[in-house]
């Protein structure tokens, strides 16, 4: 067996000693391979750059762009800024080189005669693009891991140069997107041996052809976690080259026989193995599907292939949705759901199991589970569709057939199962991604509460839309009162606004309180102290005391005494002097009696005799000093905004509230600048004179100022709003308030269930082998995965059956059913598990690899 280079090392091997799926050892060895290409490049860019006379090329041109995207991938991990930062420094430096100026016959005759005979202006010859990849370059089969690079980069990318399709395939793996890339195509998958067959099509330019249509071809590659990719052959189409269909029969190993239960891995690529002695008839059957998809495969291929009409598959589309959201709403009636306690295997792996009647079987159950797992619901997902991509999760799945539809998450699959009770097969719709139901969705109860009734849940209070102005104010004034070096006089302004007598009087017990403690420490050492007001020297025993406002020592002459009982707002309203609780008798100094006079003055009413210019600017002044205080909070809630939402966590789905608050408090801002800017022509407008003519100059003065003050901010603001508007995420599917004290959450759900009759005259013979005898059909209404994100961090998934695979056997199939949910669910789990393991090793290995590559790293 060949070995892997010393580089790479050998894969982790998988739970139970089985190799990992589709994005485990592949993917850590392509990412590790693309961060050591981004070293290389980096290397190659540092030399070139620093050459004098360098220009810009080609070549130059498809490395800056490679580590930029390489950048990109990695930007979010703390230990590669170096080479994050080097990247951006060396494409400013590639961005200012000249473009190479075009050759002269006179430099062309000069380099000649100097013994070059290469052309200076000719660039080097590319070679053709309009032939495949996968057809022209001769690809090594042996199963290394040169030849899985290089076969995915023909496949995915026939149309590139090899080097071009294998640097797409390393960015793909190190963004994370090969997985995504590869399902958008149709597989054929053995599920026992882990090998699938992916099909596409692609064209061949061949301008010399007559006929147009020539150059049109398929390729197909071969995919197995232990032997990697290869790709198996080209072949044009069926009805021009008969024998290039002959790769059919050996590349997907169909063989014929009775022998055991389980697909076997033959060395040509999949054998099909029907069922033991004591299944005869479903070997029989099993032996004439498998003779039918020989037949078959040949003329249904490049159908299945071929686009899908807009119209059917829009009606593909609707259904696929339809049963998705048949199977939220299953989820969410807990009322028809029970605990189901006669199970020990449930009991040994410690996984809750529910059921209901079933809904295609008289006297069947539906069954269900859920557990707990410590990733977020993206990434159960993306595990979910890594293990469907070279397998399947059912217990007893043999054979899948799946051909994507559209690129939301819709396929259509044709799966055979075979077990000791029957071989049946399924022709299914299938909807995988980001689950989209109307109304709350609530995981199922645990046995427990399970026959308790579900109490509403209101849903989650939305953070950003609450007015929390008030309760931000009341918080500040309380931690204000509480600080020594307080403003006093706006303590005592915020307590007569509330209208709170008994904070005002707190206020000035407190205030002789500390007056008294002061003159305890203070009073035997100082004999004589100084009036703050007027500065006049008073004994202390004798004349003179403490403000109860400012808490300043004044004489007897600066000395006031100010009634603030009225300015209490509550005062009018009953609360006041007239239920005979008598007057606040404040002893202050004189700057504190005028503020408390000024405070008086502003309650007055405007007397009538006021001229209408005058009463126009009080009226403006009010409405001035309200304005300019909404602009100021509006522009720092639309700046908090930004600035939230422009961080790394912006497309979290616990920001949608922040998202949905962003325009909103746009248009705030902008109301509120308008609004000032009304307001200061509306004073500048008001013909006045004398003293009148100078106030308002003065309000219009302070107005303008304002406005020219928050009015830088204001703009950046508005334009990082604008940027962040660009980029809103599609936050409204998939979120859910279960639970009391959950938030705003993803829920992403893989839906399986069987197509109805009138669809299957769209997508059954051109999309799928179905045969019309041997195999009876089932019949599956609801099968499928669903991963609610949890308040308290990780996700909550639920797995959930009902099927009916036509046998007149209820306990059996109960059992059978029963034991899919449990297998699925246990094997999901152990995947989670050792996922998170392998992960936090790769992470390491890849950045010890990356450190070692770099020397400006090391």
């Amino acid at each position: 067996k060949q070995r892997r280079p010393s580089a790479l090392p050998a894969p982790h091997p998988g739970p139970l000693g089985r190799p990992m799926a589709m994005d485990d050892s592949l993917q850590v060895e392509l990412r590790r391979d693309a961060l050591a290409e981004a070293g290389s490049h980096l290397e190659y860019l540092r030399a070139e750059l620093q050459r004098p006379g360098v220009h810009r090329s080609e070549e130059l041109e498809r490395r800056v762009r490679y580590v930029k995207r390489a950048a990109a991938a990695v930007q979010l991990r703390g230990q590669l800024e170096h080479f994050v930062r080097e990247v951006r420094e060396l494409s400013d430096r590639f961005a200012e080189l000249p473009l190479r100026r075009r050759a002269t016959v006179g430099s062309v005759v000069a380099e000649l005669a100097a013994g070059d005979g290469a052309d200076a202006g000719a660039a080097a010859p590319r070679p053709p693009t309009s032939s495949s990849a996968a057809a022209t370059r001769e690809l090594d089969t042996a199963g290394s891991f040169r030849s899985t690079r290089g076969a995915l980069g023909a496949f995915l990318f026939p149309e590139l140069l090899p080097s071009e399709a294998e640097d797409e395939v390393r960015l793909l793996a190190l963004e994370g997107q090969l997985v995504e890339q590869l399902s958008a195509h149709a597989r054929l998958t053995n599920v026992s041996g882990e090998r699938t067959v992916f099909l596409r099509t692609f064209t061949a330019h061949a301008p010399e052809a007559a006929d147009p249509g020539a150059g049109t071809q398929m390729v197909a590659m071969s995919f197995s976690p232990a032997g990697g990719a290869q790709v198996l052959n080209t072949f044009g189409e069926p009805n021009r080259d008969r024998r290039s269909w002959e790769w059919v029969a050996p590349a997907l190993g169909l063989a014929i026989g009775i022998g055991t239960m389980v697909l076997v891995h033959a060395p040509t690529g999949m054998g099909l193995v029907a069922a033991s002695s004591s299944a005869a008839f479903g070997a029989k059957a099993l032996e004439k599907w498998q003779e039918s998809v020989l037949a078959k495969m040949k003329g249904q291929v490049p159908k299945a292939l071929a686009p899908v009409q807009l119209d059917d598959a829009k009606r593909l589309r609707e259904e696929a949705c339809r049963q998705e959201r048949q199977l939220l709403q299953a989820l969410a009636d807990q009322r028809s759901w029970r605990p189901y306690w006669f199970s020990p295997r449930a009991h040994f792996l410690g996984l809750p199991i529910l059921c209901r009647p079933s809904a295609v079987r008289r006297g069947g159950k539906a069954f269900a589970t859920h557990f707990p797992a410590a990733v977020p619901a993206r990434k159960v997902y993306a595990l979910l569709e890594r293990l469907n991509m070279t397998g399947s999760l059912d217990p007893g799945c043999k054979a899948v057939w799946a051909r994507p539809v559209d690129t939301e998450g819709t396929s259509v699959r044709y799966v055979v199962f075979s077990n000791p009770l029957a071989v049946r097969d399924f022709f299914l719709v299938c909807r995988s991604g980001r689950a989209e139901a109307d109304g709350d969705v609530r995981p199922l109860a645990s046995p427990s509460a399970a026959d308790v009734a579900p109490r509403p849940v209101p849903p989650p209070p939305s953070f950003c839309c609450r007015d929390r102005t008030r309760e931000f104010a009341n918080a500040r004034d309380r931690r204000a009162e509480g600080c020594p070096e307080a403003p006093w006089r706006d303590n005592l302004l915020r307590a007569l606004n509330r209208g709170n007598r008994g904070q005002v009087i707190s206020i000035q017990e407190g205030a002789q309180a500390e007056v008294r403690r002061r003159d305890r420490l203070n009073g035997a050492a100082i004999a004589t102290l100084t009036c703050e007001s007027c500065g006049l020297a008073t004994p202390a025993s004798k004349q003179g005391s403490s403000c109860e406002v400012c808490r300043r020592w004044v004489c007897s002459a600066c000395a006031r005494s100010e009634d603030v009982a009225p300015l209490l707002r509550d005062a009018g309203h009953g609360h006041g002097p007239r239920l005979g609780l008598g007057g606040l008798e404040f002893h202050c100094c004189d700057p504190c009696g005028r503020f408390i006079d000024a405070l008086r003055w502003r309650q007055l009413p405007p007397p009538a005799c006021l001229p209408s210019s005058s009463a126009k600017l009080l009226g403006l002044q009010r409405e001035m000093a309200s304005g300019m205080t909404s602009l100021t909070t509006a522009v720092a809630q639309l700046d908090g905004l930004a600035r939230v939402l422009s961080g790394p966590d912006s497309h979290s789905p616990a920001m949608a509230d922040c998202w949905q608050e962003l325009p909103l408090s746009r248009d705030a801002a902008e109301s509120a600048r308008t609004r000032l800017e009304e307001l200061v022509w509306q004073a500048s407008a008001v013909a006045c004179r004398g003293r009148e003519q100078t106030l308002r100059e003065q309000l219009c003065n302070v107005s303008r100022g304002h406005l020219a003050e928050v009015r830088s901010q204001l703009n950046l603001a508005l334009a990082a709003a604008d940027e962040c508007m660009q980029r809103c995420p599609d936050l409204s599917p998939g979120l859910t308030s279960w639970t009391r004290d959950s938030s705003l959450a993803e829920r992403y759900a893989l839906s399986m269930a069987s197509c109805p009759p009138s669809l299957l005259s769209i997508a059954g013979e051109e999309a799928v082998p179905v045969p019309s005898d041997g195999i009876k059909h089932g019949s599956i209404h609801l099968l499928g995965v669903v991963a609610t994100d949890v308040a308290g961090g990780g996700s909550r998934v639920d797995v959930v059956a009902d099927v009916d695979p036509d046998v007149d056997c209820p306990f059996l199939i109960n059992y059978d059913v029963r034991g899919h949910v449990l297998y699925t669910a246990d094997r999901l789990r152990t995947e989670i598990t050792e996922e998170q393991k392998r992960l936090e090793a790769s992470l390491m290995a890849e950045m010890d690899a990356l450190i070692g590559q770099l020397p400006s790293l090391s």
